[in-house]
């Protein structure tokens, strides 16, 4: 696949694609390769994979909308119609996606990824494979998170997110962002872009 090709199947320009070669670190390292979109819209972060292993087999795999701030550059508020709003602390962190992809033979594995890297690893602002790592040998529940997305869209976790009997609470988690293909999520009374935003502890364990 091209990258001109990976940018129709997103609707982008093929400007706003990334093209990267990289390792899964949940998988033995198996080799991923493909382009990840700087789209700064319902697309930030998406990744079209071209190549599982040493075989082509090209997806989607939808990341972290980027939602709109409610406010301008001179810190005007416009906030757009809502039906309803939950509201929590916003503590600084970082996004983790945990998402599935399979191989050409039809294989599914669940793997992580950064916002803006294909897949999670250690940075200049933090170890996060690490803590990953860390956070799914101490808490195994989280397996019951994994086995969640099979045939399901991917979840976002944004902030400390200690899983507590595979589900997170408002107080471990600001908010999960859940990616989704559909217009209307289940739960929630509708979304813009494709996505629908629930809050921690609202949402999650629907699944």
């Amino acid at each position: 696949m091209t990258i001109e090709q990976a940018a129709e199947m997103l609707g982008v320009q093929p400007g706003l694609l990334q093209p990267f070669a990289v390792a899964d670190p949940f998988h033995d390292g198996l080799p991923l390769e493909g382009f990840l979109c700087h789209k700064t819209d319902h697309r930030y972060g998406a990744v079209v994979i071209t190549r599982v292993g040493e075989q082509p087999c090209p997806q989607l795999i939808h990341a972290t909308p980027k939602l709109r701030y409610p406010f301008d550059r001179d810190g005007r508020f416009r906030s757009p119609p809502i039906a309803r709003a939950h509201v929590y602390e916003k503590l600084d962190g970082t996004n983790v996606l945990a998402h599935n992809y399979r191989d050409a033979a039809g294989v599914v594995r669940t793997t992580f990824k950064l916002r803006l890297h294909p897949v999670l690893r250690n940075g200049t602002f933090g170890g996060f494979l690490d803590l990953w790592r860390e956070l799914l040998e101490r808490h195994p529940e989280a397996v019951h998170c994994r086995s969640a997305l099979q045939n399901r869209p991917p979840i976002s976790t944004q902030n400390r997110p200690p899983l507590q009997g595979g589900c997170m609470s408002k107080e471990s988690c600001s908010s999960v962002l859940i990616a989704r293909e559909s217009s209307v999520c289940g739960g929630c009374s509708g979304s813009a872009g494709g996505f629908c935003s629930c809050f921690a502890g609202q949402h999650f364990g629907r699944f």
